[in-house]
């Protein structure tokens, strides 16, 4: 990660500390926020809390109190269950798969990866997975993102019933790039039922609070991290199960899985996904 600190205007797509901390200063949302137990292994004098939270930073240097509210869905946890044994461990298991409602999934309209608008309210009639990673991939994304690859493969030709969502997690970059990293890294750039959704601050920040999606961004705009979810949601626009992915991180801030995990993690999204379809 950059550890650049350049108080000056950020290329097109990105934000310099002080367009961050002037973005975060005007956003309006509320919630339930925490840091994650291994949050950065060095000191950080100063946070903004996004999802969770919203625009804590003003209200903390400010000396006000806090508001909060609930978000539409509680927060899971921001640390990755690790299957102790995960090739004979159930799928369940080893997705952390928890069922939910069914109740009408929060609404979700964010722009895609060409610059199109994408709405989940669209997508009836379909099973929809929704996740998040970020733009550049330096997250979970390259083990999640070919979980999701192959669960596609393994539902073969139902696989067309099926639509992935994966929403932008980097409040740096948040304009719509066609060849974005996101898709490109874990080859799911070729697969069209698969789309990079990404926003304003705002409104990433009220998807990521209505799905219990925690950012944590630290006194650099490259210290950043987040919880890992996935969702499935039925044909009929209703939240029904709930999955926890994981990786390994490694010194240098790299995740990694091994094939055999991600090949029987895959698996268990598929037969999730596969059994909603109608």
């Amino acid at each position: 990660m950059s550890d650049d600190t350049n108080q000056e205007a950020s290329p097109q797509g990105t934000l310099s500390e002080a367009d961050r901390a002037r973005a975060f200063a005007t956003s309006q949302s509320t919630g339930r926020a925490s840091l994650p137990p291994t949050f950065f292994k060095w000191a950080v004098a100063v946070f903004v809390v996004l999802g969770g939270g919203g625009a804590l930073l003003e209200r903390v240097m400010s000396g006000a109190t806090p508001t909060t509210s609930p978000t539409t869905l509680p927060a899971p946890s921001l640390t990755a269950p690790v299957a102790q044994n995960p090739l004979t461990s159930s799928l369940s298991a080893l997705l952390g798969l928890k069922s939910l409602g069914p109740t009408p999934a929060p609404a979700l309209e964010l722009t895609d990866q060409n610059g199109a608008p994408w709405r989940l309210g669209d997508q009836r009639g379909h099973v929809v997975l929704v996740t998040f990673y970020d733009a550049s991939c330096h997250d979970i994304c390259p083990v999640l993102g070919a979980e999701i690859r192959g669960a596609l493969a393994d539902l073969g030709t139902s696989s067309g019933a099926v639509r992935v969502a994966i929403v932008n997690t980097d409040p740096r970059a948040t304009t719509a790039t066609k060849n974005v990293a996101a898709l490109s890294v874990p080859g799911l750039s070729d697969r069209s039922n698969v789309w990079f959704l990404t926003g304003s601050l705002n409104q990433l920040n009220d998807v990521w609070s209505s799905y219990g999606v925690t950012i944590n961004v630290g006194a650099k705009a490259s210290q950043i991290a987040h919880n890992n979810v996935l969702y499935f949601i039925d044909p009929r626009g209703r939240l029904r199960s709930l999955a926890v992915p994981f990786a390994n991180e490694d010194r240098s801030g790299a995740y990694s899985l091994s094939a055999a995990e991600v090949a029987r993690f895959a698996k268990g999204l598929a037969n999730v996904a596969g059994s909603l379809i109608r």
